[in-house]
Parts: structure tokens; sequence; C-alpha cells
């Protein structure tokens, strides 16, 4: 199959076909009975985004990309228990971890720190940041940079995407996005930063908080 140009029209347009699909088959997939069914589709899509947009600009691995992706992770899982893991908060309950299977257990740190952040970061710090970038036109670009700009946007559709977290999650895109955009962090180097958060969360949920509560 011959890829499509990677012109920013392509990229936004194949974006929001994926996330349309993405819901679509998700709902397909779990009437269907099918075990992940969101997971499931994340991975078809992330696979078809990766196979026609394979190219992104990155930077190698070096000791302050590793330091800068654990750091970025830990102030964010910190911003989070203040705002919404603390027991008192609004909406929060630690689960009872006999209501769980393990399989249950496994797959949710699966996907949430695995398939969730590498579908979103493509999706979104990708083809959505770098397509909405090239059409920022020069009426627009002599008062904001396109960075700006495709940053904003991307950030809330993503926020908007998570509306229980929509502050954290909007400040959190702007943070991935600027990464994306002036140091090169690359697919897996910002999903990374995602997995992180999204594990320690899932930690912090099914652990009572890391043991810290009764």
């Amino acid at each position: 199959m011959k890829r499509p140009a990677p012109t920013p029209e392509n990229k936004v347009i194949f974006a929001a076909l994926v996330w349309v699909s993405v819901s679509f088959g998700g709902m397909v997939l779990s009437d269907a009975g099918v075990y992940g069914a969101q997971s499931v589709a994340e991975i078809i899509a992330l696979i078809a985004m990766v196979a026609l947009f394979p190219d992104e600009p990155r930077r190698k691995w070096s000791i302050y990309r590793m330091v800068a992706c654990v750091a970025t992770a830990l102030g964010f899982l910190a911003a989070w228990i203040v705002i919404h893991g603390e027991p008192q908060a609004d909406g929060f309950d630690f689960p009872r971890t006999r209501d769980f299977r393990t399989i249950d257990v496994v797959a949710g740190f699966v996907a949430t720190g695995i398939v969730a952040p590498l579908f979103e970061e493509k999706l979104a710090r990708h083809l959505a940041l770098r397509g909405i970038h090239g059409m920022v036109g020069p009426a627009v670009s002599r008062y904001v940079a396109p960075g700006v700009v495709a940053s904003l946007i991307v950030s809330t559709i993503f926020a908007l995407a998570h509306p229980s977290l929509m502050p954290l999650a909007f400040l959190l895109s702007l943070a991935l996005c600027h990464l994306a955009l002036k140091y090169e962090f690359d697919l897996v180097q910002r999903a990374v930063i995602h997995g992180l958060l999204n594990s320690g969360i899932m930690a912090w949920y099914f652990t009572n908080g890391f043991g810290s509560h009764p």
C-alpha cells in the first residue's frame, strides 16, 4: 500500500479519521465481547499510524532525556495526587483489591501504561500537532507562533477527551507538545513520560496511596 504524502493536511485528516475509527471500533469490539476492546482498537490504529506516517523529528536518548522523562512524569504525578488522588478528593475512592482479578490489574497497567500512551502520543503529539503546526498561515503566524497555536489546539482537544482531569491533562499536553516541538522528544520518549504518569496513578489507585492510607 502506498503511503500518503506526509503533508500537514494529510496528517490532520488521518488523525481525525483515527480518532473516530478507534471510538467506533472500540464500541464494536466491546459489543462483540472482545477483552480489552479499546486497547485492541488502539493497537490496530497505532500500527496503521506508524506504518503510514513513520517519520517524526527525534533525537537519541541521553542521560538528560532520561532524567527529564522521569522528572516530568513525577512532577505531574505529584500534582495529580494533590488535586485528585487523596481520599477526600471528590469522586475518588480506593478500590477493594479483592474485587479485581489479577489479569484485569495486569491488563489495566498494560493498557494505561503502554498502549494508550503510545497511541495518544502518535495521534495527538505527532500527527495532529505537526499537522496543525504546518497549516498555520501567515495571517496568524505573524502574531502567534505556529507551535503555540498547534499546542493550544491539541491540548484543548486532549483535555476535553479527559474531562475528569481536564486542567491537568491540558498542562500535561502543553508540556509534551513543548518537548516534541522544541527538543524533538520522539514517540517513545513522550510515551515514557505519559506511561510513567499513568502507571503511577494506577499504582496509587491499587495500593491505597502506595500504602499511605489505611
